[in-house]
């Protein structure tokens, strides 16, 4: 008799399928939270480069101005020496990046030059120009310190990583 009252009885059976199903519920909530999580964080880097790339550009960009405007005060007679030293971080939003710069090939100022900042896995950049009246020449540079030179040879600004000395 005491086998037909067992058989009949399926509370112990509810109680432990309930349970694991809450589990996996709960499981499944967990695994959303941390997913919906990591695409926030990641959103969140991102945005957080792409601001410290617009400053960094910004920085760039006025160097050149402030070296141009230097090499015209000093004008056409005069062999000048002009160095602008532009402070960068070495590494924005946790990352290292480069610094690219293309000058316009030749021909009559005024000169565009564009101005082009990269993290390294490419998930965010930040591009700006500049309007000089000297040259300027291509260069591609860590992220970190730089000057700005003039090359009395070239007639162009350049730009190098480092700083003045």
């Amino acid at each position: 008799m005491v086998c037909k009252r067992l058989a009949g009885d399926e509370r112990g059976v509810s109680t432990v399928v309930g349970y694991v199903l809450g589990l996996v519920i709960a499981s499944l909530l967990v695994s959303g939270l941390f997913v919906a999580g990591g695409n926030v964080l990641a959103d969140q880097q991102t945005a957080a480069a792409t601001t410290g790339f617009e400053v960094a550009g910004e920085r760039v960009a006025t160097g050149y101005a402030d070296a141009d405007r230097l090499v015209e005060a000093a004008g056409s007679s005069a062999s000048p020496t002009v160095e602008v030293a532009v402070p960068l971080r070495s590494r924005i939003a946790g990352g290292g990046y480069t610094v690219r710069v293309t000058g316009s090939a030749g021909g009559d100022p005024p000169y565009t030059a564009t101005i082009h900042l990269e993290n390294t896995d490419g998930s965010a950049t930040y591009t700006t120009r500049v309007v000089t009246h000297t040259p300027v020449s291509d260069a591609s540079v860590a992220g970190g310190p730089v000057v700005i030179r003039y090359d009395d040879g070239s007639g162009e600004l350049q730009l190098e990583r480092g700083a003045i000395g």
